[in-house]
């Protein structure tokens, strides 16, 4: 920093100066504010965006919180659904598997009936049973079969010759053996459903 001129003055002088603050000149005082005034007089127009109005402002964020929070929902009732359909398909698996377990358990004899299922789509099943087995377990078959091989059929009946037809609700508990006096039988498959 320089020093300034004049004699026995050792203070510092003004920027871009050659005296101190109290030995400047009138004139450098003058242009000095003369040269403020001038900036303070120069306006630059500076082009804003026009002002979003406090309502429509408030509005906007209201309808994006309302449709969030509706996505959010429809994503929620989403997930909930994939889960109750994975909880169901995981309870459908081990009932299934218990039934695959008890129908395939059986021990085969001599008087072992051969049972053959007809579908309406002309598929053949053919299965043993025990001849002490009840219509519940050839049901039971019939179903861990559909569910193995991907066949809707929920509702059905099983139906012989000369229209002999047996139902879920009435026959479950009835023997084989009781219905049919031969070893080989065929069976028809009739879907309620269509």
């Amino acid at each position: 920093m320089k020093q300034c001129m004049k004699t026995n003055c050792y203070k510092p002088s003004i920027k871009r100066g050659k005296y101190c603050e109290e030995h400047r000149s009138n004139k450098r005082i003058n242009s000095e504010m003369k040269r403020d005034d001038d900036l303070d007089s120069i306006t630059v127009p500076i082009s804003l965006p026009p002002p979003i109005i406090y309502d429509e402002r408030k509005h906007l964020i209201e309808e994006q919180d309302k449709e969030y929070k509706e996505n959010e929902l429809i994503d929620l009732k989403r997930f909930e659904e994939i889960e109750n359909k994975k909880y169901e398909k995981q309870i459908k698996d081990f009932e299934i598997d218990s039934l695959r377990n008890k129908v395939f358990s059986y021990e085969l004899t001599e008087n072992s009936f051969q049972i053959k299922f007809s579908m309406s789509n002309g598929t053949k099943i053919l299965h043993y049973f025990n001849n002490n087995a009840l219509f519940e377990d050839l049901f039971e078959y019939l179903d861990v079969y559909f569910y193995d091989n991907n066949i809707n059929i929920p509702n059905y009946d099983l139906v012989c010759f000369p229209n002999r037809i047996f139902t879920k609700q009435q026959h479950m508990k009835t023997n084989i053996n009781k219905e049919f006096t031969t070893k080989n039988i065929v069976i028809l498959i009739k879907n309620l459903d269509v």
